[in-house]
């Protein structure tokens, strides 16, 4: 259809073959026929190519966007298209205005800065194409077919030596990886035998048995880590449980990087309606697949986590455990306590309720950190 400027261009064009007819003003008549033919002709054009749809491609960079942070957004529409024109695209929620410009003989291309999106999963599609020509004498809306998937993956919090290295980006196997950190975690607490050293002789336990009870440790670099996501039904609900489960997987996620970093054997499982076990051996696929599942996660599962891990002792093999979870039960708190004789038992506890009783945990050995639910994201740096 005619624009504003091409009806305006068909009246002057009127206008002046009106005065060179009249006033035999010969010089103006090349100019009204000009006005007059060239919005008639683009109008042509553009009708020609109005029903053939084009494809739209979709790259973003990086590769995995980081919730909370925008991101680069490159657009490209492939066949028969005009010179220039304007796409509205729908990103999430969100509505961008997208100038495109010919790149290629056949297809025209453009880029933007998209808003930052919460984690999950999120189309860009093509809501409208206005098209025109170069003098703006008409426009022609035009089918685009095509959408991409964008995969926004949870924050997480770097140690402080590893910050600056850009985040979804995919080039992990290319990056220098940092040299492997030694050390020992807990392996269980045990009477001290004669001729050990008093060094690690555990006073806590000591003092509650009696006799004199020494932790015994393990290397931390051999050790199998088990990090557990507790998905339960209740995390996932409107309001301030949506920010609860939010922050559990960037809790998640730090766990993950940091094991992934120390090339550390780890096992992620997500405990939501149906379990899921990922393997973590330091490699970029493995990295991958376990961020994309943290990005899709969804917290509905109904039973309590002690019923779980009680019914299935397996989800917690492995020679060191991490619990990633919103919950305190005293259900939950007996059974860890059990299993921190044996393996150490690390929990991150993400909750504003400060009356939760981890105590008889920590007197065996077991860690707690205590994650409030709007704690900032360095908060999260004492976890990697």
């Amino acid at each position: 259809m005619l624009t504003r400027r091409g009806w305006v261009g068909l009246g002057g064009g009127l206008c002046a073959y009106g005065v060179a007819w009249g006033f035999g003003a010969g010089v103006l008549v090349p100019l009204a026929l000009a006005l007059l033919v060239a919005p008639l002709v683009l109008l042509v054009v553009s009708r020609r190519h109005r029903y053939q749809s084009l494809q739209l491609s979709v790259s973003v960079t990086p590769q995995r966007p980081i919730e909370g942070v925008g991101f680069a957004v490159a657009v490209g529409l492939e066949g028969k298209a005009p010179r220039q024109g304007t796409a509205q695209l729908s990103v999430g929620q969100h509505r961008v205005t997208v100038p495109l410009v010919r790149r290629a003989k056949l297809g025209v291309s453009g880029s933007f800065v998209a808003p930052a999106l919460p984690r999950g999963v999120f189309a860009i599609r093509s809501a409208e194409l206005e098209a025109g020509d170069v003098f703006g004498f008409t426009e022609s809306p035009r089918t685009v077919r095509g959408s991409f998937e964008v995969v926004v993956w949870p924050r997480w919090a770097e140690r402080t030596e590893r910050v600056g290295g850009s985040g979804g980006d995919g080039d992990r196997a290319l990056r220098p990886r940092p040299a492997r950190q030694f050390g020992y975690d807990l392996h269980g607490i045990r009477e001290h035998q004669d001729g050990e050293s008093l060094r690690r002789v555990d006073w806590k336990s000591s003092a509650r048995t009696g006799r004199l009870m020494v932790r015994e440790l393990e290397d931390a670099s051999r050790v199998e880590r088990t990090i557990i996501v507790d998905l339960a039904a209740a995390h996932g609900a409107p309001g301030g449980q949506q920010a609860c489960l939010d922050q559990l997987l960037r809790a998640a996620a730090t766990a993950v990087r940091s094991a992934v970093d120390d090339r550390q054997q780890a096992s992620l499982v997500l405990l939501s309606a149906s379990s899921r076990r990922l393997a973590l051996d330091g490699s970029a696929p493995s990295w991958f697949a376990a961020m994309d599942a943290l990005a899709v996660a969804r917290a509905d599962r109904s039973l309590p986590l002690a019923a779980v891990l009680t019914r299935d002792r397996r989800l917690a093999s492995g020679g060191a455990l991490t619990i990633i979870t919103a919950s305190a039960a005293p259900e939950l708190v007996a059974l860890l306590r059990a299993e921190a004789a044996r393996t150490p038992v690390r929990i991150v506890h993400v909750t504003d309720d400060p009356s939760a009783d981890w105590s008889s945990l920590v007197a065996v050995g077991g860690l707690v950190h205590v994650l409030p639910v709007a704690a900032p994201i360095t908060q999260l740096v004492e976890l990697a």
